[in-house]
C-alpha cells in the first residue's frame, strides 16, 4: 500500500486535504451523529509565516465545525465555539502527528505536560464534555489527520 502523501501542518496543502480527510470520515462513519454538532477552534503562537489564516495579530488559527453530517474547516479562529485550543506551533506538532492508537511513549506525555505546564497549551472550554460520539469522531478525525501531517 502506498503512504499518504504528507502536508506541512496547517498549510494550504494540509487545510485541503484535511477538509477531504473529515469529509471522507464523516461519510463512512457509523457513528450517529443526528442532532449532534461541535465547533472548536485552534490558534497557533510562533508559527511559519506564510500559513494561512492570520489575525490582526499574526497569528493563524484554524475553526472546525460540525452539524448535520458536515463538516467545514474555516481559515480563521470564531469565537462562538465549544472550546478552543491555543499551542505553540512547533510545540503542538508532535501532538498533532501522534496517534490515539500509537504505543504508550512516556516522553511525549512528558512533552505535552511542560506544553501545559509553560503556557505553550491551554484549552479554553471542556472537549470532555462533548457527547460521546463527536468525542470519539473528533479522535477518528484526528487519527486520519496524524497520517497526513509532515
Amino acid at each position: 500500500m502506498t503512504p499518504s502523501p504528507k502536508f506541512r501542518f496547517a498549510s494550504d496543502e494540509w487545510l485541503a486535504a484535511a477538509q477531504a480527510t473529515i469529509d471522507a470520515v464523516i461519510a463512512t462513519s457509523s457513528l450517529d451523529l443526528a442532532g449532534l454538532s461541535v465547533r472548536f477552534s485552534e490558534v497557533f503562537t510562533n508559527a511559519p509565516a506564510d500559513l494561512p489564516g492570520r489575525r490582526a495579530n499574526g497569528t493563524p488559527a484554524l475553526t472546525l465545525e460540525l452539524a448535520s453530517g458536515a463538516a467545514i474547516v474555516i481559515v480563521d479562529e470564531c469565537d462562538d465555539v465549544d472550546f478552543k485550543l491555543f499551542a505553540d506551533y512547533a510545540g503542538f506538532l508532535p501532538l498533532v502527528r501522534r496517534a490515539s492508537y500509537d504505543p504508550p511513549d512516556p516522553s511525549f506525555e512528558a512533552h505535552r505536560n511542560r506544553m501545559i505546564a509553560d503556557g505553550q497549551l491551554r484549552v479554553v472550554g471542556e472537549p470532555a464534555s462533548l457527547p460521546a460520539p463527536i468525542q470519539k469522531l473528533i479522535e477518528v478525525i484526528h487519527d486520519r489527520l496524524a497520517k497526513i501531517t509532515a
